[in-house]
């Protein structure tokens, strides 16, 4: 950060209260900032491919209001059978 007198904060962009508790049990400091990105249908996608991407939406919709500091983007997709 050529310029800049402070030092980036680490930003969460997530309401995840686990993601949030994990984050302080591993004592990193950090600020919550929800991205409030529409989630779109996964679709045809595969699961993985969809919560990497969701993730990156997410911090990307951040960063853009944050620009000299640290996003972390995150995603949990959860899939199952109901056995009829």
């Amino acid at each position: 950060m050529a310029g800049s007198s402070s030092k980036p904060t680490l930003v969460l962009a997530s309401a995840s209260r686990a993601r949030a508790q994990l984050l302080t049990t591993c004592g990193v400091s950090f600020e919550v900032q929800p991205s409030h990105v529409q989630e779109p249908s996964v679709g045809a996608r595969s699961i993985g491919r969809a919560a990497l991407e969701l993730a990156r939406m997410k911090a990307l919709a951040v960063a853009a209001e944050r620009r000299d500091d640290c996003i972390i983007g995150c995603d949990t997709l959860v899939t199952g059978q109901v056995p009829l």
